[in-house]
């Protein structure tokens, strides 16, 4: 009976909580039912279903406005951290020089030729006669020819650059190397007496050169070497002095070139950069032409730029810019050391791993050439000249 009783209480507590949750249920539906259902009416239609966002046209015209504004904004920042140029009217416009010739990039290891195997790889102009440096090389030296016809007097060409590293005393030896190869008469006059080149690349002794001229220690005829290269000479700068700059400014300087003059048809003048040292200033004095090679790299407008200014403010002028070591891309469109002060790096003296050991005396000696007390070979060209 305890069990019945519990089951019926429990119905009755169940019929107790729905009965309370129909009271509610009836008093919500006593709510809903005072509106006025009938004022309920449609104001706006659904309509037929669009995209509104995004639109592609707008899309593509506003990425490709920032993408050409963000594009040229790169391109400026780029092209004010490189401060270099881009091709040929670039240059002139920017320096208001004329380009006057392009030397494209070669390989200085690569040796074709074993007539010279005692020189040096850069020296390209005679190494591959029939290749585009060398071709190059010749319009620089077409250039030199038709000043020299449409001007009197051009004989004395100095080869300068506005920093280390832009060949320029590979440019002046391949020039001298292509106008002797036209049959004219050339000195090469390695007239930078701080970092000395042109005897390694020509292999021949720099121990008598032009500092022993200036210090009255050898004439100039006793000086000048033969390089085993018809109608080429070499002047190599001798030994260190410890004041270039005021050598280059005496009058035996300048009688020395004047010399040169009468006993040569051309004079190439490899002096050093203009940027790091006065001497190419000093020696632009003298000189009938003066072209500058650079390399297209980073910094190079600025400095290339100054280098014109420099030579301005001694009254003096670029007559060429020489493009040198133009690579396929540029076509398409190691510095000096504490010799000239810091921050130009180091210069090195090897040429495309090309370092020989330096003899007392030049290996190359032209067939039937004296050689002069020290051991240098006289120039027969010089010889016969100082007999006039």
């Amino acid at each position: 009976d305890c069990e019945r009783l519990s089951m019926l209480l429990s119905e009755r507590e169940l019929m107790t909580s729905n009965n309370f949750e129909m009271q509610d249920r009836v008093q919500e539906y006593g709510v809903l039912s005072e509106f006025d259902w009938q004022d309920v009416r449609v104001i706006d239609p659904a309509s037929v279903a669009e995209q509104i966002a995004p639109s592609l046209p707008i899309s593509l015209a506003g990425g490709l406005i920032l993408g050409s504004l963000l594009g040229f904004v790169f391109g400026a920042m780029k092209e004010m951290a490189e401060k270099t140029f881009h091709g040929s009217d670039d240059i002139t416009r920017q320096l208001g020089v004329e380009v006057v010739a392009q030397i494209p990039e070669f390989n200085n290891r690569r040796v074709v030729s074993g007539d010279y195997k005692d020189l040096a790889a850069d020296l390209v102009t005679l190494h591959r006669p029939h290749t585009q440096p060398t071709e190059s090389y010749k319009a620089l030296r077409t250039s030199v020819f038709f000043r020299a016809r449409r001007e009197k007097n051009v004989q004395l060409i100095q080869i300068t650059s506005p920093s280390p590293g832009d060949g320029k005393s590979t440019v002046a030896a391949n020039l001298a190397v292509v106008i002797a190869q036209a049959g004219k008469k050339v000195l090469l006059v390695d007239c930078d007496l701080r970092r000395q080149t042109q005897h390694v690349r020509f292999n021949v002794s720099n121990e008598v050169g032009l500092s022993s001229v200036m210090a009255g220690e050898a004439s100039l005829q006793d000086a000048v070497q033969s390089t085993g290269i018809s109608n080429l000479d070499l002047l190599v700068s001798g030994p260190a002095t410890a004041n270039p700059a005021e050598i280059l400014t005496t009058t035996d300087f300048a009688d020395t070139l004047d010399r040169m003059r009468e006993m040569y048809d051309f004079v190439i003048v490899d002096t050093p950069p203009v940027l790091p040292v006065t001497d190419p200033a000093i020696i632009a004095n003298y000189v009938d032409l003066v072209f500058m090679p650079i390399r297209l790299r980073k910094g190079v407008q600025v400095k290339a730029q100054q280098a014109v200014e420099a030579l301005a403010l001694v009254g003096q002028k670029i007559d060429g810019v020489v493009v040198n070591a133009l690579t396929r891309k540029d076509a398409g469109y190691g510095g000096y050391g504490g010799g000239y002060g810091g921050g130009y790096g180091s210069y090195g003296s090897t040429y495309g791993g090309y370092q020989p050991k330096l003899p007392r005396t030049a290996k190359t000696i032209a067939p039937g050439a004296s050689t002069n007390g020290n051991g240098t070979q006289r120039g027969s060209d010089l010889e016969s000249a100082s007999k006039k």
